[in-house]
């Protein structure tokens, strides 16, 4: 399912075509973990997907707006709050977050994500799109979580939203300023060191 985007170019007169989309999306997907955000062109995901460059710029106006709906397809089913993890304990259900980016359908994830640097070195002016459409979801499923297990008893807060940014926010921070590698070793630490004593219940 190709999910809502900011910055896609809904042209007046244009018919949804939701397969081409899906491809355009998927081969701007293989292009970029291909060759990099920086060799990556509109010329060669049209190729890639065996369409047209003048169909590529009807749907999105830049190769910057066209990765970011790419990387919203692919985090869509780890922030669909209807499908999250419950194992009855908020460390195991963050770390359950984790588990799809261990795969190599993961690792695409990852390096497809290692591009967002360059996108802004780019195209500054998408640093609002990529908040709403990378950041925010995780944030809200991360609330939702903590939300859980504070209900469960089992953390204690009185602002989950701010916790809940913690995650979504240093790990933009990880790929956008340090430019470093996000894995799960990066996710671990951050879960035991920072997210869970920020929620442990006073004794």
């Amino acid at each position: 399912m190709v999910v809502s985007t900011t910055t896609t170019a809904a042209r007046p007169g244009r018919k949804p075509d939701r397969a081409l989309d899906e491809a355009l999306l998927q081969a701007t997907i293989d292009v970029v973990v291909e060759v990099g955000y920086e060799r990556t062109t509109m010329d060669l995901v049209a190729q890639r997907a065996g369409s047209t460059k003048s169909a590529l710029y009807r749907r999105w106006r830049s190769k910057g707006a066209l990765t970011l709906d790419a990387i919203s397809m692919l985090q869509a089913p780890e922030t669909d709050l209807e499908t999250l993890p419950d194992h009855g304990s908020l460390r195991a259900d963050l770390m359950a977050l984790t588990e799809p980016y261990e795969t190599e359908a993961g690792r695409v994830k990852l390096r497809l994500m290692a591009g967002l640097a360059s996108l802004l070195d780019q195209e500054p002016e998408l640093t609002d799109a990529i908040e709403r459409l990378v950041v925010t979801p995780w944030i809200e499923v991360c609330r939702r979580l903590i939300e859980r297990a504070v209900e469960r008893g089992e953390a204690a807060t009185d602002d989950p939203a701010t916790v809940a940014r913690v995650v979504p926010a240093m790990t933009s921070h990880r790929l956008l300023v340090e430019r470093g590698a996000v894995d799960r070793v990066f996710f671990v630490s951050l879960i035991d060191t920072v997210v869970l004593p920020a929620l442990r219940p006073s004794p």
